[in-house]
């Protein structure tokens, strides 16, 4: 017997209004999760995005923060005492710390330029942050005097990295140079960070990026994967011996398929994990001694792990739809959502026991009014099983 099951008509605005998750990261000790819901305010024509926290069970759906503007990259220190975060509720991107208990947030570092990424050493005393070099005096005089002429390829501003020491807020800039750095992790230790940099921060630049570490005694830099084309996303094992990144495995060339290699931390030969995969992943990212990585499958988006070795590639989620801003605990997985009849949502789901996965998120309400589930003969309108995931009850 085929129910039937008629869904309101959505609306321009409804579309325009979704409430859109993004970002989850989980508490070190898993009980929680940050995440970020970004809404639309029609009457100031601008989004407001805001760090929101809630238990892994889905209870206790808190809003963290409640500034006009955007509010955006939560990520918890060490101890998961405290939240930094990049809000530009003062006008231009800074660092933010919030206790998730509740309270007021406090500006911990900003620059002359928006802060661009931002990440907690491993003792929790320093967070590093990149940003874009600040216009010089003269380059400033003549934006205020309206004299924009300018000579191509003269005047080039590079992002950099910085250090921020959280307990008084002092700023010491790590690397220097022309180059621009992308995306960067600490050494388990916290005495040095890999980064990948590239010429400038155009696109093409992208494409032409290798991967280097600095030390922070003396910030020295020294390249440790730099062969011809795409090298990034630089992330150490947590045990510190290998460093995992994606690669054009030497081409430069924007339509070849990107692998994903590791190699020992300190520098050596790489090798593929990837091999079996043959897609370009989306993101990589270490659970103990396993490396995940999420990526495209035919029209899906799926998340894979995958042994130091290369042995053992799984698909851990076989959804119907797309994940996104995955984040991994353990053995649980939060990530965002969505399919054709499901609007992004933040999930929680169990290694390779997809069926467990559900809906903590709680602001679908009303778009789940629109888009009732429409069963067929024992399967949801989105093609999973009707015993696959399932969404917690309000």
């Amino acid at each position: 017997m085929i129910a039937l099951v008629l869904a309101a008509t959505l609306t321009i605005e409804d579309y325009a209004t979704l409430p859109l998750p993004s970002s989850p990261r989980w508490s070190p000790d898993g009980k929680r999760i940050a995440y970020v819901l970004t809404k639309a305010d029609l009457e100031k024509s601008a989004y407001d995005s805001d760090v929101w926290i809630i238990d892994a069970d889905g209870a206790n759906n808190r809003q963290l923060t409640r500034a006009r503007g955007a509010d955006f990259r939560p990520r918890w220190s060490p101890d998961g005492r405290t939240i930094a975060f990049l809000s530009d509720r003062d006008g231009r991107n800074a660092i933010w710390l919030l206790d998730p208990t509740g309270g007021e947030p406090r500006k911990l570092a900003e620059g002359p330029t928006p802060v661009r990424e931002l990440e907690w050493s491993p003792d929790g005393k320093t967070i590093a942050f990149t940003r874009i070099d600040e216009l010089t005096a003269e380059e400033e005089k003549r934006a205020k005097e309206k004299d924009d002429a300018r000579v191509v390829g003269e005047g080039k501003k590079y992002v950099h990295l910085y250090l921020v020491d959280v307990e008084q807020g002092n700023i010491r800039r790590l690397t220097s140079g022309a180059f621009s750095i992308w995306t960067f992790d600490w050494a388990p230790d916290g005495k040095r960070i890999a980064f990948d940099r590239g010429p400038g921060t155009g696109l093409d630049d992208l494409y032409r990026t290798d991967i280097y570490t600095v030390t922070l005694e003396n910030s020295a830099i020294e390249p440790l994967v730099a062969p011809r084309g795409f090298e990034r996303n630089p992330t150490y094992s947590p045990d510190g011996k290998w460093l995992a990144f994606t690669t054009s495995a030497g081409v430069h060339d924007w339509l070849v398929e990107h692998e994903v290699h590791v190699m020992p931390a300190r520098g050596g030969e790489s090798r593929t994990v990837s091999k079996v995969y043959d897609r370009t992943p989306e993101a990589i990212f270490w659970n103990g001694n396993t490396l995940w990585v999420e990526g495209p499958y035919n029209t899906t988006t799926q998340l894979y792990r995958v042994n130091a070795d290369g042995s053992g590639w799984t698909d851990t989620t076989k959804v119907a739809g797309m994940i996104g801003d995955a984040n991994v605990h353990g053995d649980r997985a939060a990530y965002i959502y969505q399919s054709p009849s499901d609007p992004p949502e933040l999930y929680v789901d169990q290694e390779r026991r997809h069926a467990s996965q559900r809906r903590v998120s709680g602001e679908g309400a009303r778009r789940d009014a629109a888009h009732p589930l429409e069963k067929s003969e024992g399967r949801h309108r989105d093609r999973r099983p009707a015993d696959a995931p399932r969404r917690l009850p309000r």
